[in-house]
């Protein structure tokens, strides 16, 4: 279940490590200590940290707003303070689909962040609204950093995180050479939820354009590291050497909406609280623990430590092994004395496969054999919304309706579900049943802008 290196410590010293799987097939070169991971959002907590280094220093205030210190930028009411807690409003992503589908082979970068935000208008989400989470916003993040110390982004990690730190091994993607060094762990994946065969994750359409949305937007993600480096880098901050341990309660302390009530994360196993950059686990039994994860197409990390215990735990796949985060939060029990739970697969795996080289029936007898395996499989809501998004976004629209039809039926009060079936069902010009699923999804969760959108435009004929 896992494909990439693991690191756990307690109190300053390496109790457990070991590497599993290859770095390349193509080599057949090892996992080992050396190996170089792509740490997609894992990136964030570094950055976060700069933003505090700066809080620290005076040169940025968290209350005060992005425009302060970046002119252009359109959304006057939003602070620095929304962008470290991914409550600013702003969009993932997706705010880069209107320019790449105008030039698909263009690689957005930090400047194409405010022209963009320019052309998005006004945002679905107000301000302490609601936990929504944006990449772009991190990305303006490292344009304030390079904005009030004259660096290079890049420039001010080196000099301030990773030479103290003494992160020798840690890079950007756009600093380095990435292709051709020779510790690279390269990424493999399913081209599909309901592929049966792993290919190189850089090869498939949906890392591709995940490429030109995000490949040269720094803050959220580019950097590269090994478990030694992140373990010199928990290290170093949770030791004083990096902030000050009163910055450190500031960025843990989890963060408030406007309603006043806690900034609560959807993360799986299940929900999360959010602070200033990191992710905190509502159930404090074990400890205070903190943690953040990253994920593209191929590649897994995640790193979490126990602020009361002072316990760390690194997990790093090149593999996209569905077991990463259930086994650091296995590591972090069995550490703390509690037993451990198995390593689970999702159940919507073999049905999407079966669904798609057999049929429903077929899927559907294969899903009864296995639901009862509980010590193995899974099966929730979020799984049935998973594949059969997978379907629907891959033009496969018969399979996307029948994976929907069967979630919906086992979880019919999930309005996500609900909105998602009704997409497919307006695909499938089924307009007065997809009518039907907005309004349920509507009474189900009456907060959620984006089913009156749906709704708007169901009535207007699109």
């Amino acid at each position: 279940m896992i494909n990439g290196n693991v690191l756990v410590a307690v109190r300053g010293g390496i109790i457990y490590q070991r590497s599993f799987g290859l770095q390349n097939t193509e080599t057949a070169v090892l996992n080992n200590k050396a190996t170089n991971f792509e740490l997609a959002s894992l990136s964030k907590v570094i950055t976060a940290v700069a933003v505090m280094q700066l809080a620290e220093r005076r040169l940025v205030e968290l209350n005060e707003p992005v425009k302060k210190y970046l002119p252009d930028f359109p959304y006057p009411a939003i602070t620095v303070r929304h962008l470290l807690s991914h409550t600013s409003g702003l969009p993932d992503f997706e705010l880069f689909d209107a320019a790449i589908n105008e030039e698909p082979n263009r690689v957005m970068t930090n400047a194409d962040i405010i022209p963009a935000l320019k052309k998005w208008g006004p945002l679905k989400l107000s301000p302490g609204q609601q936990w929504s989470y944006s990449s772009p916003g991190i990305g303006l993040l490292a344009l304030i950093i390079e904005k009030v110390t004259n660096l290079k982004f890049q420039e001010y990690l080196t000099r301030n995180i990773f030479k103290k730190a003494a992160m020798t091994a840690s890079y950007s993607v756009l600093n380095r050479n990435y292709q051709h060094d020779p510790h690279k762990a390269v990424p493999y994946a399913l081209p599909f939820y309901f592929s049966n065969d792993f290919v190189l994750a850089d090869t498939m359409a949906r890392n591709v354009k995940f490429l030109h949305q995000s490949g040269g937007v720094e803050g959220p993600g580019l950097l590269v590291s090994n478990v030694t480096d992140l373990y010199r880098f928990d290290e170093a901050l949770f030791g004083g050497r990096l902030l000050k341990p009163s910055t450190l309660k500031i960025m843990f302390k989890p963060q408030r909406l406007a309603d006043g009530s806690l900034a609560t994360a959807p993360h799986a196993p299940g929900k999360a609280l959010f602070g200033l950059g990191w992710f905190i686990l509502p159930d404090s039994s074990a400890g205070k623990i903190v943690f953040h994860s990253g994920y593209k197409p191929g590649t897994t990390t995640i790193l979490m430590h126990n602020i009361t215990k002072r316990q760390c735990i690194i997990v790093l796949d090149n593999g996209s092994s569905p077991g990463v985060h259930a086994s650091a939060m296995n590591a972090m029990q069995l550490i703390n004395g509690k037993p451990a739970g198995n390593v689970k697969t999702a159940v919507t795996f073999p049905y999407g496969k079966t669904l798609l080289t057999s049929g429903p029936d077929a899927a559907l007898v294969h899903m009864q054999t296995l639901v009862s395996d509980t010590l193995h499989y899974t099966m929730a809501a979020r799984d049935w919304i998973a594949m059969g998004y997978e379907f629907y976004r891959t033009e496969h629209q018969k399979e996307a309706l029948e994976t929907f039809r069967m979630g919906f039926i086992l979880y019919p009060d999930n309005d996500f579900l609900c909105m998602l079936y009704a997409d497919a069902l307006v695909k499938s010009d089924k307009r007065k049943e997809a009518k039907m699923l907005y309004l349920r999804a509507q009474k189900l969760n009456p907060k959620n802008p984006e089913i009156v959108s749906r709704l708007e435009k169901l009535r207007d004929g699109h």
